[in-house]
């Protein structure tokens, strides 16, 4: 049976080491992609939430006859991003 010795010891701990600092450091990154991936996602929702009220307000002011073209135009083209999405 072959012996271990303190330097096959300390060479197992030293690689053991350097590859639980590599895969906490992978975790932060990882994590930091989540919570980029969150806020995109949270901005994305607040912005179809706008469109929506502004279309909303659209709505009403081309049913009321205020609205000249523009504001069907401006409908139509949040209607083609709702719709994209």
């Amino acid at each position: 049976m072959e012996s271990i010795t303190i330097g096959q010891i300390i060479g197992a701990i030293s690689t053991l080491t350097i590859l639980g600092g590599v895969l906490v450091f992978l975790s932060k990154i990882y994590k930091k992609v989540i919570e980029t991936n969150n806020k995109i996602e949270n901005n994305d929702l607040l912005t179809k939430t706008n469109l929506k009220a502004t279309k909303v307000m659209l709505d009403h002011f081309i049913e009321d006859k205020i609205g000249n073209g523009e504001f069907k135009e401006a409908r139509r083209e949040i209607d083609k991003v709702l719709i994209g999405k």
